[in-house]
């Protein structure tokens, strides 16, 4: 049996990037400890905030519910929280009915949105369209523009100054890495714990506090506190290129743990360079077709939408 590094109670969890062994107890006061120093060291939140909160209805953005549920009134901040239906049959539906029970038990105001509302069509008919097949757009490029774009505009809309994005450790990790490899500046400068402030960008700050968390661990702590969870992963996550680049750095994890921390440490070591030669080079750009904000004439929204005709 192997101990917990902190006591003599069984461990549940060996973090090898760590070299610790954690007990029940100290696994769940570790991740706690975490967030709360991920949002104090990088100021995520401040007193007064309207945070909104994209709720999925998964294990990560159910427990960052949770979290933010427990410093509402230390914080007095207030939360809305924002669910995408984008579309995805019973694997959303489900996901939906979750994340209405986790609002209604922590007494925060909640909005479904949908992308047949928003942009006429559901996933699974954007998908069936001629130009999105002849461009060989991947479901969760589609989705993933569509569901950024939305939650933006409505956040903003809702009067929120913050957007509460659950991403984890793997999820960051994934997206610089997917940065790199496309030599996607404009993206890459809005990851990290905190997106850049800019008084003339529609664009709403968007925060991570479960940054420091692996996936791995944020699934066992959703367990562990017994959160109405959906099993299973979006049924287009697997053809996605970033499934690819998930299987990369999971393997690297392996073999040499801690990768992914490094990955997103060495990053920040370079952003802030990046972020003020971005801002000496370039003026904010509003989209020509929707007046959002943009680093292109037309923002990737808009191009979709032309494409599908809608």
């Amino acid at each position: 049996m192997v101990k917990c590094s902190f006591c003599d109670s069984k461990a549940i969890l060996v973090r090898k990037y760590e070299g610790i062994a954690l007990c029940q107890k100290h696994f769940l006061r570790s991740v706690e400890k975490k967030i709360r120093k991920t949002i104090r060291v990088n100021k995520l939140i401040k007193r007064g905030d309207v945070i909104a909160l994209g709720l999925s209805g998964g294990k990560d953005s159910s427990l960052l519910c949770w979290f933010l549920s427990t410093i509402r009134k230390r914080y007095s901040i207030n939360i809305v929280a924002i669910t995408v239906d984008e579309g995805i049959g019973k694997y959303r539906e489900k996901n939906i009915k979750c994340a209405k029970e986790l609002a209604k038990k922590y007494g925060i105001e909640h909005h479904v949105f949908s992308f047949k509302e928003e942009v006429g069509l559901r996933l699974e008919e954007i998908m069936k369209n001629k130009a999105i097949i002849e461009q060989c757009m991947s479901a969760c490029s589609v989705c993933s523009v569509l569901r950024r774009y939305i939650l933006n505009k409505k956040a903003r809309e809702l009067g929120a100054n913050k957007l509460a994005i659950a991403h984890n450790l793997d999820d960051e990790s994934q997206s610089i890495f997917i940065s790199y490899i496309r030599g996607d500046i404009p993206r890459a400068l809005r990851l990290g714990p905190i997106s850049p402030e800019n008084d003339k960008s529609k664009f709403i700050r968007r925060i991570k506090p479960l940054l420091d968390i692996p996936e791995k661990e944020t699934a066992l702590f959703s367990m562990l506190k017994n959160f109405k969870l959906v099993s299973g992963e979006c049924p287009n996550a697997k053809f996605s290129f970033r499934w690819k680049v998930r299987d990369i750095i999971l393997g690297l994890e392996q073999t040499s743990p801690g990768t992914r921390y490094s990955i997103i440490k060495n990053f920040e070591k370079i952003r802030g360079v990046l972020i003020k030669a971005q801002k000496s080079k370039t003026k904010p750009l509003v989209c020509k077709m929707c007046g959002e904000p943009t680093s292109k004439e037309y923002c990737k929204y808009c191009q979709i939408i032309k494409l599908i005709g809608n």
